[in-house]
């Protein structure tokens, strides 16, 4: 409309993001320049240059944004990615790893350091296997190939932390087929993933991850969505507004999974899979706003403080602004 502001939105290509960059779904008061975008990409673009007035953002990330001065960004309470992560330990079965506690004095390969997924992983291998960051040496660097440098520039390992930069020329996937390293923390299956050296930590990790979110009521909050600070001092009604449009276009993604005769996805069993995940997690197991969360967030924070990535007065309060808390 004549009268809206016009902002641009970086995020992924995801069901509950669709509607709002085809139009479906409009903010009130706000025209969308929507780039889609693989979100490590926008990562980077967002931490480097604040090239996005409104964008999707590793929460670990903005966490340790949140003990900066000035802030540049503010978060609005949209988790536009959540993931349980049992199934994200790979292994050189070699290596002599039969569970997790064997993790400790051995080797592990990761991205970056402060990945929202390593951060979980360290919280869940911490508490519930005695396993600390302290315990084992770090690798960090490209997956499959060169890394780019670290997205958190000024990034320093915390005290009693070893962290090493792989070599050029090396790769993680390469280094745990070789056995370079004992172990690697990724979102997807590396290349060299085979079944027989190459392995899970957790073969059973469905079954392990039901059982966790039975127990804890946790499911991983990995993305948040960031507002540019002086776009929010400069708009302050638009958080509320954009954290309305994101809820109305969830309900749609939802509504698909629950509604449809014809499948939304190129999955053969998603409305069972749907029907699975309300009978253990409700009706909304994928909630956004802050006290539907400040379970998940509190346990999140206290993993960040831990490990030495934000300032232990931080609480999740200061996270998101008391005017768009719901």
């Amino acid at each position: 409309m004549a009268d809206d502001i016009r902002l641009t939105l970086a995020c992924g290509d995801y069901d509950r993001t669709r509607p709002l960059w085809d139009g479906s779904v409009h903010p009130e008061g706000i025209a969308l320049d929507c780039v889609v975008r693989e979100p490590n990409e926008i990562f980077r673009r967002m931490l480097k240059d604040e090239e996005f007035d409104v964008s999707e953002m590793s929460l670990s990330n903005y966490i340790m944004e949140c003990g900066k001065s000035p802030r540049r960004f503010v978060a609005i309470p949209v988790f536009l990615s959540r993931a349980f992560r049992h199934s994200n330990i790979y292994i050189h079965k070699p290596s002599g790893i039969r569970e997790a506690r064997d993790l400790r004095g051995k080797r592990i390969g990761v991205s970056e350091y402060h990945t929202t997924l390593a951060l979980w992983l360290r919280g869940i291998l911490r508490e519930e296997y005695q396993v600390s960051p302290e315990e084992v040496e770090w690798f960090t660097g490209g997956v499959e190939g060169p890394g780019p440098d670290d997205r958190m520039g000024d990034f320093a390992p915390p005290p009693g932390v070893k962290i090493h930069r792989i070599p050029p020329g090396k790769c993680l996937s390469g280094m745990l087929e070789d056995g370079e390293i004992d172990v690697l923390l990724n979102p997807r299956k590396p290349g060299c993933f085979d079944g027989r050296k190459i392995t899970r930590l957790w073969e059973n990790y469905r079954e392990m991850e039901t059982d966790y979110y039975a127990r804890t009521k946790i499911f991983p909050i990995m993305h948040v969505v960031v507002v540019r600070r002086d776009v929010a001092l400069k708009y302050p009604w638009a958080a509320r507004s954009l954290c309305s449009a994101f809820a109305r276009a969830k309900k749609i993604a939802l509504g698909k999974l629950t509604g449809m005769g014809t499948l939304p996805v190129t999955l053969p069993w998603a409305f069972s899979e749907a029907e699975k995940a309300m009978e253990l997690m409700g009706r909304d197991y994928w909630p956004y706003g802050v006290e539907a969360n400040r379970h998940v967030l509190e346990t999140m924070l206290r993993y960040a403080k831990e490990q030495g990535l934000c300032l232990p007065r931080i609480t999740v309060d200061d996270l998101f602004p008391v005017t768009i808390a719901e």
